[in-house]
Order: C-alpha cells, then sequence, then structure tokens
C-alpha cells in the first residue's frame, strides 16, 4: 500500500488517492495540489458522532460546521476506495496526563460535568466537549496503534 494520511481535527492535510487526483484541504474546501499528482494514498479518518457535540456555539473556530464541512467533502467521488475509516478510543488519563498537567485534566473534567462554561478567554466547552475531548485525542492514538504499527499502512517520508 501507498503512502497514507490522517485526517485530523484541525488539520491541513495533503493526499492523493488511488486513481491520482491529488487534492489539498484547506479549510472546508478541497483544491487540486499539482505538487502530489499522481501520489496514490489511503486515507485514514478517525471520526465519531461524539465530536459534532462539542458545541462551542456560531462563529467560534470548533464549531460543528467545520467537522461536517469536511465530512461532506470526503464524500466527493474523487475519495472512492481512497477511505478507510476507524472509530477512535477515549484516551486514558495517563495518556492525557503525558501532555496535560493532572490540574488542567481535573478541570477540565470539573467544568464540563457542572455544565459547562470557559476554560479560558476562547476555550468554550459544554458537557458534551469532555467525551469528545477524550475521543479526540484517543483518535490520533487509536490510528497509530491499529494501523500504523499493525502494518497496515506503510509510512514514507
Amino acid at each position: 500500500m501507498g503512502p497514507f494520511g490522517v485526517l485530523a481535527w484541525g488539520q491541513r492535510l495533503r493526499y492523493g488517492t488511488p486513481g491520482g487526483l491529488a487534492l489539498r484541504r484547506i479549510g472546508a474546501g478541497l483544491v487540486v495540489d499539482p505538487s502530489m499528482e499522481g501520489v496514490a494514498m489511503t486515507l485514514l479518518v478517525v471520526t465519531d458522532e461524539r465530536f459534532a457535540q462539542h458545541d462551542t456555539g456560531p462563529g467560534h473556530p470548533e464549531r460543528a460546521a467545520r467537522l461536517g464541512a469536511t465530512t461532506a467533502a470526503l464524500t466527493h467521488p474523487a475519495f472512492d476506495g481512497a477511505l478507510e475509516q476507524v472509530a477512535p478510543r477515549e484516551a486514558t488519563d495517563a495518556e492525557l496526563a503525558v501532555v496535560h498537567s493532572t490540574e488542567h485534566i481535573a478541570r477540565v473534567r470539573a467544568v464540563c460535568r457542572s455544565g459547562g462554561g470557559a476554560l479560558d478567554v476562547d476555550t468554550p466547552v459544554v458537557p458534551e466537549s469532555l467525551p469528545a475531548a477524550l475521543a479526540g485525542a484517543g483518535a490520533g492514538l487509536r490510528a497509530i496503534e491499529a494501523d500504523i504499527i499493525a502494518g497496515n499502512y506503510e509510512f514514507k517520508t
């Protein structure tokens, strides 16, 4: 199998499709990317309905409409046969603690469990943000564990 890409929330990603059509995601749109033309790739998509439940309100960069636009773009015929979809798993507290303090993890849990609020001036959360965040953190881990390390995808630099 050729090179792969992993589509994760908020990332820019370059990839090609088995048919050789090279596309690049910019924001919620896709454009032809001549630098990737002819590169065949499988795009691993790790997604879950919980991600759309993290409702930060209209106009916020982390809004479900962006995720919906990306998901809709992946229905383009150019992706026929190019997508491998898997469900995420929730990251454990030990995994979260590799990059976040235990105080931060506890605060996110507390604010979400109390009905939501602002973690800081630009990070609103709702009760559904906690399962979305745990699944979001686990999405990258799931891709690594089950698909790359298992040898299902070949990584080339």
